[in-house]
Protein backbone atom coordinates (compact mmCIF):
# COMPACT_ATOMS: atom_id res chain seq x y z
CA UNK A 1 0.00 0.00 0.00
CA UNK A 2 1.65 3.64 -0.79
CA UNK A 3 1.65 6.15 1.74
CA UNK A 4 -0.55 8.82 0.60
CA UNK A 5 -0.71 12.75 2.15
CA UNK A 6 -0.53 16.51 1.00
CA UNK A 7 1.88 19.22 1.65
CA UNK A 8 0.35 22.03 2.90
CA UNK A 9 3.05 25.63 1.98
CA UNK A 10 1.79 28.39 3.21
CA UNK A 11 3.98 31.54 1.99
CA UNK A 12 3.24 34.83 3.45
CA UNK A 13 5.73 36.63 1.04
CA UNK A 14 7.50 35.74 -2.37
CA UNK A 15 9.48 32.68 -2.57
CA UNK A 16 11.88 31.60 -5.18
CA UNK A 17 12.97 27.76 -4.91
CA UNK A 18 14.56 24.88 -6.90
CA UNK A 19 12.83 22.01 -5.89
CA UNK A 20 9.72 20.73 -3.25
CA UNK A 21 9.85 17.62 -1.68
CA UNK A 22 8.67 14.94 0.67
CA UNK A 23 10.81 12.35 1.89
CA UNK A 24 8.84 9.59 3.58
CA UNK A 25 11.62 7.66 5.99
CA UNK A 26 11.60 4.37 8.53
CA UNK A 27 13.96 3.48 10.93
CA UNK A 28 15.45 1.21 13.79
CA UNK A 29 17.04 3.09 16.49
CA UNK A 30 18.96 1.15 19.41
CA UNK A 31 19.70 3.48 22.75
CA UNK A 32 21.79 0.64 25.48
CA UNK A 33 22.83 2.52 28.76
CA UNK A 34 25.83 -0.12 29.69
CA UNK A 35 28.28 -0.28 32.63
CA UNK A 36 28.19 0.63 35.96
CA UNK A 37 29.15 3.71 37.99
CA UNK A 38 32.35 5.67 36.29
CA UNK A 39 31.87 3.24 33.72
CA UNK A 40 28.35 3.74 32.51
CA UNK A 41 27.45 4.78 29.15
CA UNK A 42 25.38 4.90 26.26
CA UNK A 43 25.49 3.29 22.54
CA UNK A 44 23.38 3.47 20.02
CA UNK A 45 22.64 2.25 16.61
CA UNK A 46 20.47 3.60 13.63
CA UNK A 47 19.20 1.57 10.84
CA UNK A 48 17.45 3.19 7.80
CA UNK A 49 15.04 0.97 6.36
CA UNK A 50 12.98 3.17 4.06
CA UNK A 51 14.51 6.55 2.22
CA UNK A 52 12.09 7.55 -0.52
CA UNK A 53 11.24 10.88 -2.08
CA UNK A 54 8.53 12.63 -3.66
CA UNK A 55 8.95 15.64 -5.87
CA UNK A 56 6.29 18.26 -6.26
CA UNK A 57 7.91 21.05 -7.51
CA UNK A 58 11.29 20.78 -9.76
CA UNK A 59 11.57 16.74 -10.47
CA UNK A 60 14.74 16.12 -12.02
CA UNK A 61 14.24 15.39 -15.84
CA UNK A 62 15.90 11.75 -16.76
CA UNK A 63 16.08 10.95 -12.97
CA UNK A 64 19.30 13.20 -12.88
CA UNK A 65 19.51 14.73 -9.22
CA UNK A 66 23.08 15.94 -10.02
CA UNK A 67 21.73 18.12 -12.80
CA UNK A 68 20.35 21.74 -11.24
CA UNK A 69 16.47 22.65 -11.78
CA UNK A 70 15.32 25.44 -13.01
CA UNK A 71 13.93 28.24 -10.49
CA UNK A 72 10.27 28.40 -9.66
CA UNK A 73 8.63 31.45 -8.22
CA UNK A 74 5.28 31.24 -5.85
CA UNK A 75 3.57 34.14 -4.46
CA UNK A 76 2.15 34.57 -1.43
CA UNK A 77 -0.88 32.34 -0.46
CA UNK A 78 -1.39 29.00 0.64
CA UNK A 79 -1.20 25.82 -1.94
CA UNK A 80 -1.75 21.78 -1.09
CA UNK A 81 0.12 19.26 -3.14
CA UNK A 82 -0.67 16.01 -2.90
CA UNK A 83 1.59 12.89 -2.79
CA UNK A 84 1.75 9.35 -3.20
CA UNK A 85 4.43 7.52 -2.04
CA UNK A 86 4.96 3.71 -3.51
CA UNK A 87 7.21 1.41 -0.46
CA UNK A 88 9.49 -0.97 -2.40
CA UNK A 89 8.63 -4.60 -3.19
CA UNK A 90 12.07 -5.43 -0.86
CA UNK A 91 11.15 -2.93 2.29
CA UNK A 92 10.54 -4.93 5.41
CA UNK A 93 7.93 -2.34 6.72
CA UNK A 94 8.32 -3.43 10.57
CA UNK A 95 5.89 -2.30 12.76
CA UNK A 96 5.74 1.29 14.68
CA UNK A 97 6.84 0.52 18.36
CA UNK A 98 9.06 2.22 20.94
CA UNK A 99 10.45 0.71 24.13
CA UNK A 100 12.23 2.79 26.18
CA UNK A 101 14.61 5.15 23.73
CA UNK A 102 14.90 2.63 21.47
CA UNK A 103 11.93 1.57 18.78
CA UNK A 104 11.16 1.89 15.60
CA UNK A 105 9.66 5.08 13.83
CA UNK A 106 8.20 6.51 10.30
CA UNK A 107 7.75 9.74 8.99
CA UNK A 108 7.66 12.41 6.32
CA UNK A 109 9.80 15.32 5.96
CA UNK A 110 8.75 18.48 3.34
CA UNK A 111 12.13 19.74 2.08
CA UNK A 112 12.85 23.28 0.21
CA UNK A 113 15.85 23.50 -2.06
CA UNK A 114 16.91 27.15 -3.29
CA UNK A 115 20.19 28.70 -4.88
CA UNK A 116 21.63 28.36 -1.72
CA UNK A 117 21.39 25.04 -0.59
CA UNK A 118 21.44 23.37 -3.84
CA UNK A 119 25.24 22.86 -3.94
CA UNK A 120 25.63 21.87 -0.57
CA UNK A 121 22.88 19.14 -0.69
CA UNK A 122 22.86 17.52 -3.74
CA UNK A 123 25.23 14.78 -2.98
CA UNK A 124 23.21 14.34 0.40
CA UNK A 125 20.43 11.71 1.26
CA UNK A 126 20.32 13.20 5.04
CA UNK A 127 21.54 16.10 7.30
CA UNK A 128 20.39 18.33 4.56
CA UNK A 129 21.06 22.34 5.17
CA UNK A 130 18.05 23.87 5.32
CA UNK A 131 16.26 26.46 3.33
CA UNK A 132 16.42 30.14 4.94
CA UNK A 133 13.16 31.19 2.96
CA UNK A 134 11.09 28.06 4.29
CA UNK A 135 10.20 26.75 8.17
CA UNK A 136 10.55 22.88 7.62
CA UNK A 137 8.70 20.31 9.44
CA UNK A 138 9.04 16.61 10.20
CA UNK A 139 5.50 14.79 10.67
CA UNK A 140 5.87 11.46 12.89
CA UNK A 141 3.39 8.71 11.63
CA UNK A 142 2.27 5.33 13.01
CA UNK A 143 3.08 2.12 10.89
CA UNK A 144 0.68 -1.23 11.52
CA UNK A 145 3.64 -2.65 9.15
CA UNK A 146 4.23 -6.56 8.87
CA UNK A 147 5.15 -8.20 12.25
CA UNK A 148 6.34 -11.10 10.23
CA UNK A 149 8.04 -11.87 7.28
CA UNK A 150 5.36 -14.66 6.57
CA UNK A 151 2.31 -16.51 7.94
CA UNK A 152 3.57 -18.81 10.60
CA UNK A 153 2.95 -22.12 10.53
CA UNK A 154 1.87 -23.88 14.32
CA UNK A 155 3.69 -26.38 15.60
CA UNK A 156 2.85 -28.51 18.93
CA UNK A 157 5.28 -28.32 22.02
CA UNK A 158 6.89 -30.74 23.63
CA UNK A 159 9.43 -29.66 25.86
CA UNK A 160 11.32 -31.54 28.96
CA UNK A 161 13.64 -30.05 31.58
CA UNK A 162 15.79 -31.96 34.39
CA UNK A 163 16.67 -30.41 37.82
CA UNK A 164 19.05 -31.58 39.96
CA UNK A 165 19.99 -30.06 43.13
CA UNK A 166 23.39 -30.59 45.67
CA UNK A 167 24.17 -33.51 47.17
CA UNK A 168 21.01 -35.39 44.83
CA UNK A 169 22.01 -38.09 42.66
CA UNK A 170 18.44 -37.95 41.49
CA UNK A 171 16.49 -35.12 39.21
CA UNK A 172 12.96 -33.21 39.32
CA UNK A 173 11.88 -34.35 35.57
CA UNK A 174 9.34 -31.14 33.98
CA UNK A 175 7.51 -31.63 31.01
CA UNK A 176 5.82 -29.15 29.32
CA UNK A 177 3.24 -29.87 26.57
CA UNK A 178 1.18 -27.18 23.85
CA UNK A 179 -1.13 -27.68 21.10
CA UNK A 180 0.52 -24.91 19.04
CA UNK A 181 3.58 -22.34 19.77
CA UNK A 182 1.13 -19.56 17.55
CA UNK A 183 -1.28 -17.69 19.73
CA UNK A 184 -3.64 -14.18 19.07
CA UNK A 185 -4.51 -11.80 21.72
CA UNK A 186 -7.21 -12.37 23.71
CA UNK A 187 -6.87 -16.30 23.06
CA UNK A 188 -5.91 -18.69 26.27
CA UNK A 189 -3.18 -20.92 25.99
CA UNK A 190 -3.58 -24.27 27.66
CA UNK A 191 -0.32 -26.01 29.03
CA UNK A 192 -0.06 -29.95 30.07
CA UNK A 193 2.23 -29.67 33.02
CA UNK A 194 4.11 -32.81 34.17
CA UNK A 195 6.26 -33.80 37.02
CA UNK A 196 7.75 -36.47 38.34
CA UNK A 197 9.84 -35.50 41.43
CA UNK A 198 12.96 -38.28 42.37
CA UNK A 199 14.58 -35.62 45.01
CA UNK A 200 14.00 -35.54 48.06
CA UNK A 201 13.01 -31.98 47.61
CA UNK A 202 9.30 -30.54 48.01
CA UNK A 203 7.99 -28.45 44.95
CA UNK A 204 5.78 -25.95 46.96
CA UNK A 205 3.89 -24.25 44.14
CA UNK A 206 3.54 -23.17 40.54
CA UNK A 207 3.41 -19.72 39.00
CA UNK A 208 2.57 -18.79 35.25
CA UNK A 209 2.98 -15.96 32.86
CA UNK A 210 3.77 -14.60 30.23
CA UNK A 211 7.55 -13.22 29.58
CA UNK A 212 8.60 -10.37 26.67
CA UNK A 213 11.81 -10.82 25.45
CA UNK A 214 13.70 -7.71 23.77
CA UNK A 215 16.21 -8.80 21.54
CA UNK A 216 18.68 -5.69 20.59
CA UNK A 217 21.70 -6.16 18.23
CA UNK A 218 24.30 -2.86 18.44
CA UNK A 219 26.69 -5.20 16.36
CA UNK A 220 27.84 -8.49 15.46
CA UNK A 221 30.02 -8.54 18.82
CA UNK A 222 27.51 -6.78 20.92
CA UNK A 223 24.09 -8.48 21.26
CA UNK A 224 21.33 -8.39 24.26
CA UNK A 225 18.09 -10.21 25.09
CA UNK A 226 16.52 -8.17 28.04
CA UNK A 227 13.56 -9.63 29.94
CA UNK A 228 10.69 -7.68 30.18
CA UNK A 229 8.12 -7.49 33.30
CA UNK A 230 6.19 -10.45 33.03
CA UNK A 231 2.60 -10.54 32.17
CA UNK A 232 -0.42 -12.40 33.02
CA UNK A 233 0.93 -14.07 36.34
CA UNK A 234 -0.84 -16.57 38.20
CA UNK A 235 -0.19 -18.62 41.53
CA UNK A 236 -1.49 -21.83 41.34
CA UNK A 237 -3.20 -23.58 44.20
CA UNK A 238 -2.42 -27.04 45.58
CA UNK A 239 0.11 -27.18 42.39
CA UNK A 240 2.61 -28.95 44.78
CA UNK A 241 4.57 -31.80 44.60
CA UNK A 242 6.23 -34.17 47.22
CA UNK A 243 9.96 -36.09 47.32
CA UNK A 244 8.91 -39.33 45.34
CA UNK A 245 5.61 -38.04 43.63
CA UNK A 246 4.91 -37.59 39.90
CA UNK A 247 2.04 -34.91 39.02
CA UNK A 248 0.25 -33.77 36.44
CA UNK A 249 -1.90 -30.80 35.93
CA UNK A 250 -3.58 -28.58 33.31
CA UNK A 251 -2.28 -24.84 33.83
CA UNK A 252 -3.34 -22.21 31.61
CA UNK A 253 -1.95 -18.48 30.29
CA UNK A 254 -4.90 -15.77 29.17
CA UNK A 255 -3.99 -13.55 26.93
CA UNK A 256 -5.51 -9.62 26.91
CA UNK A 257 -6.07 -8.16 23.99
CA UNK A 258 -3.15 -5.88 25.39
CA UNK A 259 -0.41 -8.02 23.86
CA UNK A 260 1.83 -6.90 21.72
CA UNK A 261 2.33 -8.97 18.43
CA UNK A 262 5.79 -10.33 18.42
CA UNK A 263 8.03 -8.80 15.63
CA UNK A 264 10.20 -10.89 13.34
CA UNK A 265 10.89 -8.15 10.96
CA UNK A 266 13.31 -5.70 12.19
CA UNK A 267 16.55 -6.07 11.63
CA UNK A 268 18.75 -4.74 14.91
CA UNK A 269 16.12 -5.88 17.03
CA UNK A 270 13.40 -8.69 17.56
CA UNK A 271 10.08 -8.54 20.17
CA UNK A 272 9.07 -11.89 21.80
CA UNK A 273 6.69 -13.65 24.02
CA UNK A 274 7.75 -16.60 26.28
CA UNK A 275 5.18 -18.58 28.22
CA UNK A 276 7.26 -19.24 31.50
CA UNK A 277 6.79 -21.51 34.88
CA UNK A 278 8.72 -20.68 37.91
CA UNK A 279 9.20 -23.80 40.34
CA UNK A 280 9.48 -23.23 44.24
CA UNK A 281 10.96 -25.64 45.75
CA UNK A 282 11.47 -25.94 49.44
CA UNK A 283 14.37 -28.25 51.57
Amino acid sequence: QDITGTLILDVHSKITLLTLEVFVYGKEKLWITLGEGDKKHHEKRVVDFLKEDVYLIGEPEGGDKKKKPPKTTIPPGQYEYKFSCKIPEDCPLPPSIEVGKSGIYYGVWGHVEDSSTWSTNKNKNAKRKKCSQAKEVHVPFTMIGKFQPQIPVPKPVNFTMLKKFMLSSKALEMNVKLQRDTWEPGETIKLLFSMKNDTNKTVKRIESMLMPHWFQQLSKSKEFNSRMPPLFSVKWPDSGCGPNEVKQQKLSVELGQEVFPSIETAQIFRYHHVVMLRVFVQG
